[in-house]
């Protein structure tokens, strides 16, 4: 069993004004079989909150969402799940 305990992630912008510094994450995850257990990401405003969205994985499917969110990835109790990560800086410009 392996989980991804909830964190925020989040990069420094070294150039522009502190309010134009945005980053984004895209989480891609590929599935190989359709008898994966949980492996969920889940979702919540605050660290120790009850109130939280979890969203399955599911074959070649990407998740796409702003970093200031508490996030983690819940236990994969049958299968594999591999993930991959890439992100990205904007500004208003």
């Amino acid at each position: 069993m392996e989980e991804l305990q909830p964190h925020i992630g989040w990069a420094k912008k070294s150039n522009g004004p502190v309010g134009d510094r945005s980053c984004a994450s895209v989480v891609g995850s590929s599935v190989t079989t359709d008898t994966l257990l949980s492996g969920a990401t889940s979702f919540t405003a605050e660290m120790n909150s009850r109130e939280f969205v979890r969203i399955f994985p599911k074959t070649v499917s990407v998740i796409i969402f702003q970093r200031h969110l508490f996030h983690g990835g819940d236990d994969v109790f049958r299968d594999f799940k591999y993930t991959l990560r890439a992100d990205f800086m904007y500004t208003s410009e």
